[in-house]
C-alpha cells in the first residue's frame, strides 16, 4: 500500500512481498490462537494450512486471472476456484504461456504445474470448505456478471451472499 495513502489499515506481509489487508477481527483471532496454543498442545485444523497455497475465488475473471498469474510468478501454489472447469480453458492457456523466474525456486517447474482448478459454487456453503482445502490465504475476485443485466438478484447473490459464504468458510 502506498505510504501517501490516507487509509489506516493494518497490513500482513506475506512471502513474496504480497500484502494482505486484514481486519481487527482477524488480529483478535490471531491473538486468541496464540493464547490457546500455549494452553493446549492438540494440533488444530488451522495448523495444517499450507503457507505456500493460495485459493483464488473468481479465478476466470479479468482480475482473478491476473491475480492467479501474479501469484504463480511469485512462486505460490494456486487453487483456482471456478464455477466450471471446462470454461476455465482461457486461464489454463494463459498460465501455460508464462515463464517462472528462477529466483522464486521454480527452476524446471512449469507454471501450470502449480495451478489446480477447483469447481466451486460459492452460493452453496457446503462446497466452499472442501474447495479451500488447506490453503492459508483466500483471495476473493468474484463479482456479479454484467452480461446478465436482467438478473436483478445477481449483485445481492454474488457480491454479498457468495462473498459472505467465502469469508465464513475461511474463518
Amino acid at each position: 500500500m502506498p505510504e501517501s495513502s490516507n487509509f489506516l489499515i493494518p497490513e500482513l506481509k506475506l512471502q513474496g512481498a504480497i500484502t494482505c489487508i486484514h481486519s481487527a477481527k482477524m488480529q483478535k483471532n490471531v491473538a486468541t490462537k496464540v493464547q490457546s496454543e500455549a494452553v493446549e498442545a492438540i494440533p488444530k485444523k488451522e495448523d495444517l494450512k499450507d503457507e505456500n497455497l493460495v485459493f483464488v475465488a473468481g479465478a476466470t475473471g479479468r482480475v482473478g486471472s491476473r491475480t492467479v498469474r501474479e501469484l504463480l510468478k511469485l512462486g505460490f501454489q494456486v487453487r483456482a476456484g471456478v464455477r466450471s472447469a471446462e470454461r476455465a480453458e482461457a486461464l489454463v492457456q494463459s498460465v501455460k504461456q508464462m515463464k517462472l523466474d528462477v529466483e522464486n525456486g521454480s527452476e524446471g517447474t512449469q507454471p501450470v504445474e502449480k495451478l489446480e482448478l477447483v469447481e466451486c459454487d460459492l452460493e452453496k456453503q457446503g462446497q466452499i470448505g472442501p474447495a479451500l482445502g488447506n490453503a492459508s490465504v483466500v483471495i476473493c475476485c468474484i463479482g456479479a456478471s454484467e452480461k446478465e443485466v436482467f438478473d436483478i438478484t445477481g449483485p445481492y447473490r454474488i457480491d454479498y451472499l457468495a462473498t459472505k459464504n467465502l469469508i465464513d468458510a475461511g474463518e
